[in-house]
């Protein structure tokens, strides 16, 4: 186990969105990049950007590139998914197919150069199979013979996996990830893509537990309990000191653990449910173990210890039972995934719960009153290796009460108060669009990516009277782009400047934000020049490092100057083509049982809540202006149309991007 001090030593500058004008605590626009980060005042080092890149909380939902873009390992899972799907095909299904066609091929073109050569025969056989499919379905060939071009690559997709899946590849991983980080000037855009490939690699190979990024993590910074225990890993002969073990030894220490195969290792997981009563200690039902936590707590004191508890909480690790809840009317389920190898063992143990749950839940008997907490604890082995906080859901404040600004924005909305009258139908429909977007925040992934959309439907069909996807490339797209370009100025600038964790960077970060940023009640106030000028002076700055700094300097580059700004526009701008495609293909998927991916899911519910979130604001600015909101949505689009013409012009690189 790491010593406290090192756990504390890892700061998360969390990227997260912030616009001009917004309550200190609300993010207006979902996260761009997580980017972690060793807290250090000395000058960064491409170690300091390798350990960053190796920190991950949920390693198949973190991503540090664009939200259009797959890495190869999801891109072929889905390709994988839909070649497996055995439903006769459809003219409907051809638009859905080039759109994994596109994803797939993106993402074999930005994969690094190491894993690209590991790849290349599968790669190709691959890519020529779906270029018979793609030529097949633009030539709207009969359903049967399409048929059988999907199921010709079969074979392909499958044979990839499996390549994806040998140690070799995450190796190879491994190794363009290392480079990338420690070049002599890292580039972000590289040093992502070959982040979020590698997570994802290793995730798929077994190896996507936190416990491991952490010590993945610390081995590269060269904390001796951490290569100390790389070393045994491998079996290789140590110095005399962990801490006498060069960079380039951590690194090839690294490339030899993924080079073995993937060790079997007993993954259990507890959670937490509350409402919840048994009435004997524990009841097991297939891979679960439920456990009544009064007694739990009351068996670990006593001389039955030993014999009565799993092993992973009879050790005094502070991440164990102590930290586990003692109410009345909790009960703890223990999933025990044996020796499965999922990607993501938390996640996959939740949905075993679940699933088991929902069982009864909806068998039709009354019950369902248990309520799964927020929390876990994730054991290896018989040792805990992770623990996240359990809490119960609907108590945790979202915000400081002091930082909440319910009462400004109701203020700041008075106009829109006509959205509380009961016969007004607009108002009606108005509310039922919030419920739904409400609703969506408590939901997985899928279904919230089904009411978002819902939600979209809906201004549709009242403003353009057109299809959901045609009305957001002509309304919403301009005004996307230009927010999403401006938003990152915002969340890099405000992640830097407000440390998650820590009390300061540096005294000169400290100094430049208060005089970046004036806080007038519970909003947190900035002009663009002053975020501009931030974004300078930060490149270089004490205290900002590692993953950050990198980040820091590849936006200084977008912004640079009119011509930078424009390329940046239309790399934005491509992005919204494919997540608007892949939003189509997985929103039809699932209300219609096609082929899905988490992964690819995952990748999209956020931008999914941005739509329907910017759509819904114009509802609630139509109200308070009293207009019809077909107004309000093409003042929006046309004001965004006139930046985007007006960037080559410009005379500089602020105006060019802010107008």
């Amino acid at each position: 186990m790491l010593p406290e001090s090192w756990y504390k030593a890892l700061v998360r500058s969390s990227g997260e969105p912030w616009v001009a004008r917004r309550s200190s605590l609300r993010p207006a626009f979902p996260a761009v990049h997580n980017v972690w980060v060793v807290y250090r005042m000395t000058p960064s080092s491409g170690a300091d950007v390798l350990a960053g890149a190796l920190q991950w909380r949920d390693a198949t939902l973190e991503r540090w590139t664009p939200l259009g873009e797959l890495e190869v390992v999801t891109a072929s899972v889905e390709v994988a998914a839909w070649c497996a799907d055995t439903r006769p095909f459809v003219g409907q299904h051809g638009k859905a197919w080039q759109s994994v066609i596109a994803d797939f091929r993106q993402a074999v073109a930005s994969a690094g150069s190491l894993l690209a050569s590991r790849l290349r025969d599968n790669v190709r056989d691959v890519m020529g199979r779906l270029g018979d499919l793609s030529q097949g379905v633009a030539a709207k060939q009969p359903n049967h013979q399409v048929d059988a071009l999907i199921a010709a690559a079969r074979p392909s997709a499958q044979a990839l996996m499996e390549q994806l899946r040998h140690p070799e590849t995450v190796v190879a991983a491994w190794t363009d990830l290392s480079r990338a980080c420690l070049s002599p000037a890292p580039e972000w855009a590289l040093v992502a893509r070959a982040r979020d490939t590698f997570v994802h690699l290793a995730s798929l190979s077994g190896h996507g537990s936190r416990w491991l990024s952490m010590q993945l993590s610390w081995a590269v910074v060269g904390e001796p309990h951490a290569v100390e225990w790389l070393i045994r890993e491998v079996g290789a002969p140590g110095p005399g000191h962990s801490r006498w073990v060069p960079l380039a030894d951590r690194i090839s220490l690294g490339a030899r653990y993924f080079k073995r195969p993937v060790v079997q290792r007993r993954q259990v997981v507890w959670f937490a449910l509350r409402r919840a009563m048994i009435r004997q200690f524990t009841i097991s039902f297939g891979a679960i173990n439920f456990y009544y936590a009064p007694i739990l707590h009351a068996v670990a004191s006593s001389a039955q210890r030993t014999s009565l508890l799993p092993a992973e909480l009879q050790g005094d690790s502070p991440f164990g039972l102590v930290q586990m809840p003692n109410d009345q009317d909790v009960v703890f389920a223990r999933v025990d995934l044996a020796a499965a190898k999922p990607r993501d063992p938390v996640r996959e143990a939740r949905d075993v719960l679940i699933g088991a749950l929902g069982m009864v839940r909806f068998g039709g008997l009354d019950s369902g009153n248990w309520q799964l907490m927020n929390g876990h604890v994730h054991a290896v082995n018989g040792h805990v290796v992770h623990h996240a906080v359990f809490w119960p859901r609907d108590e945790q404040p979202r915000l400081d009460y002091k930082a909440d600004s319910t009462v400004d924005m109701l203020t700041h909305r008075a106009a829109a108060a006509g959205i509380t009258d009961p016969s007004d139908h607009r108002a009606r429909e108005l509310r039922a669009a919030i419920r739904w977007c409400d609703e969506a925040e408590d939901l997985g992934a899928a279904a919230a990516t089904l009411l978002y959309v819902r939600v979209i439907e809906l201004f549709a069909s009242r403003i353009a009277k057109k299809q959901w996807y045609d009305f957001l490339d002509e309304y919403v797209s301009p005004a996307w782009v230009r927010g999403r370009m401006q938003r990152t100025v915002y969340d890099v600038v405000h992640g830097a400047l407000h440390p998650d964790g820590i009390s300061e960077r540096s005294d000169d970060v400290a100094a430049l934000r208060r005089e970046t940023y004036t806080i007038r009640g519970s909003f947190s106030e900035s002009t663009h020049s002053a975020l501009l000028t931030a974004l300078d002076s930060l490149d270089g700055m004490p205290g900002i490092v590692g993953a950050l700094a990198v980040q820091i300097r590849g936006l200084r580059e977008r912004v640079d100057d009119t011509a930078t700004v424009h390329l940046w526009r239309n790399e934005v701008r491509a992005e919204w083509s494919a997540l608007s495609s892949r939003l189509r293909r997985v929103r039809n998927s699932l209300a219609h049982g096609g082929p899905y991916t988490d992964e690819v899911i995952d990748s999209l519910v956020d931008y999914a809540r941005d739509l329907a979130r910017t759509v819904l604001n114009w509802g609630i600015d139509a109200m308070a202006a009293g207009t019809d909101v077909a107004v309000v949505a093409a003042e929006r689009r046309d004001t965004a149309a006139t930046w985007e013409l007006a960037i080559p012009a410009a005379a500089n690189a602020p105006i060019a991007l802010f107008g």
